[in-house]
């Protein structure tokens, strides 16, 4: 049994990664796996939040079988869509995070909590 955590991008690297996506800009993920030098065997893209359905799940099987996927890769919200697996390959998580200027953070912070300026 595989365990979770995280798999630095060397890992992905040479792989035959599958990505699925369901999201308005897959663009910027494919844009984030071309930075890290991962090249994806195939990519399966969906409409924004869309569910897939079995007959979805099982075209992207036989595309994967073709393309010779030994890896999924969706991001956080894309992956609550799939099973563990397809076709017997293990989906993963795209980790990311977003980092912004404090000062950005503070205006936000300002603009959603008009109270909290006076909060530390």
């Amino acid at each position: 049994m595989a365990r979770a955590g995280l798999v630095p991008w060397t890992t992905l690297r040479g792989r035959r990664v599958g990505v699925w996506t369901a999201l308005a800009r897959p663009a910027r993920i494919l844009e984030a796996l071309a930075r890290e030098a991962v090249t994806p065997a195939l990519h399966i893209r969906h409409a924004d939040h869309a569910a897939p359905s079995p007959t979805d799940i099982a075209e992207a099987i036989e595309l994967a079988w073709r393309a010779r996927v030994d890896l999924w890769v969706a991001t956080s919200k894309c992956v609550t869509h799939l099973p563990s697996a397809l076709g017997g390959v293990p989906v993963a998580t795209l980790a990311y995070e977003l980092s912004l200027p404090e000062v950005l953070v503070d205006e936000l912070r300002r603009a959603v909590l008009p109270d909290s300026a006076s909060r530390p």
